[in-house]
């Protein structure tokens, strides 16, 4: 959830600093066991044991990730700055 924070942070302090150029920046937010390789028993070096389980059934995010960011580049999502998006399946639901 660190990592989270701290790039939507990061987002929001490019977001203004390169706004006055019309430059857009926002975040797109994956579980990192997305981006881990996966053993044969199917976990990952990130799994991590007593967390909340997930709101939803952890679905296969591989193939909803890009779409997302296509959208976020799309014409009509320029006026959408400094903003997290969290693709994760409910897996992380902060308040």
């Amino acid at each position: 959830m660190h990592a989270e924070r701290t790039a939507g942070i990061g987002a929001k302090a490019a977001a203004r600093a390169w706004g006055h150029r019309r430059v857009t920046v926002n975040c797109v937010a994956v579980p990192a066991t997305l981006l881990a390789p996966q053993g044969e028993d199917g976990d990952t070096p990130l799994d991590r044991p007593g967390q909340p389980a997930p709101a939803l059934e952890p679905p296969d995010l591989r193939g909803v990730v890009a779409p997302v960011v296509q959208t976020l580049l799309s014409p009509s999502w320029r006026s959408v700055t400094g903003a997290t998006i969290g693709v994760d399946g409910g897996v992380l639901m902060a308040p």
